[in-house]
């Protein structure tokens, strides 16, 4: 006859709970700095007492050495079977990381400059500056983090810089060429917005313009940190 020795209670162990089995293991979530803004971390409990933790929660180390309780949840990954009643999973913990620019290559669409050229008793809108045009150059994207569960309401959008006329008549339709205000042959013309002297003061000062609307993504794939992108190029 052979013997069996019952299983170990594991709730007596204090596994009635998720308890931590391992380390956390820091990794980089940010290519400007190593810092220690993301760390991946075991549990393991009684698969019978296993229940989801909310997104958000404070890591269980308030008041310990050392102590983790401002990093948040991200992600919690699937479970494992240890046997005797046990699971083990990967929980990922994060907190704001600091804001970061990269640089890239981009193919933005400059703006043309645009006219009145008489001639003789007539005229025409001509260009007088130049015609839109695109140039590969140089890009900044600013990277913002967010810890939030409706990026919708809580992350503001940048918007790209538009060209549009002005006035009250047809006012903010998209245009090709820049115009200053000014009258020719008795003809009125309402400057755009920009105007054309107001990019090319952008232009001297080397000021950086949106390039496109800014962008949202999630952070690991799940959980509530997110990353703001907005591209800017300075104004040529």
């Amino acid at each position: 006859m052979s013997l069996q020795w019952p299983a170990p209670d594991y709730a007596t162990m204090g596994l009635d709970v998720a308890a931590a089995c391992s380390l956390p293991e820091f990794f980089a979530i940010s290519p400007a700095t190593t810092a220690e803004y993301a760390f991946r971390q075991d549990f393991m409990q009684l698969r019978a007492n296993f229940t989801p933790t909310a997104l958000d929660t404070a890591h269980p180390s308030t008041g310990m050495t050392p102590d983790f309780s401002d990093y948040f949840l991200v992600k919690e990954e699937d479970r494992k079977d240890m046997g005797n009643g046990l699971v083990k999973w990967t929980r990922t913990y994060a907190k704001l990381p600091a804001s970061y620019d990269e640089f890239e290559s981009f193919a933005y669409h400059f703006i043309g400059y645009g006219g009145v050229v008489m001639t003789g008793s007539a005229f025409y809108v001509a260009v007088t500056g130049r015609q839109r045009f695109t140039r590969i150059v140089a890009s900044r994207v600013a990277n913002e983090f967010y810890q939030t569960s409706d990026p919708r309401a809580d992350i503001p959008s940048i918007l790209g810089q538009r060209y549009v006329t002005g006035g009250d008549e047809f006012p903010g339709i998209d245009v090709d060429f820049l115009m200053d205000a000014g009258t020719v042959a008795g003809v009125t013309y309402i400057a755009t917005v920009p105007s054309a002297t107001e990019y090319k003061a952008l232009v001297t000062a080397e000021t950086e313009i949106v390039a496109e609307d800014s962008r949202i993504e999630r952070m690991f794939g799940s959980g509530n940190l997110w990353v703001r992108k907005t591209r800017y190029v300075v104004a040529f």
